[in-house]
């Protein structure tokens, strides 16, 4: 639930979505997937993909390089 938490607030959040993805940032630090402590993408992280997608091909390159993990993250999903 907390992914889906995630999502909503991310989504409904107009200024807060830089936090939001430094949180998620953090969070993928020590792990691969948003869900578990594997490597195999679930539900969680296609809810979540779909959710930083947009901004995040909005964003400018300086501003993606503070979120290396979102976008080693978001590389391996879509694969």
């Amino acid at each position: 639930m907390k992914w889906v938490k995630f999502s909503s607030d991310f989504a409904g959040s107009d200024g807060k979505q830089q936090a939001l993805l430094d949180n998620l940032n953090q969070d993928l630090s020590q792990k691969s997937v948003v869900l578990g402590d594997g490597l195999k993408p679930s539900v969680a992280d296609i809810l979540v993909f779909a959710t930083v997608q947009a901004l995040v091909t909005c964003v400018s390159d300086s501003e993606l390089q503070k979120f290396p993990h979102v976008l080693r993250w978001m590389d391996y999903i879509q694969v």
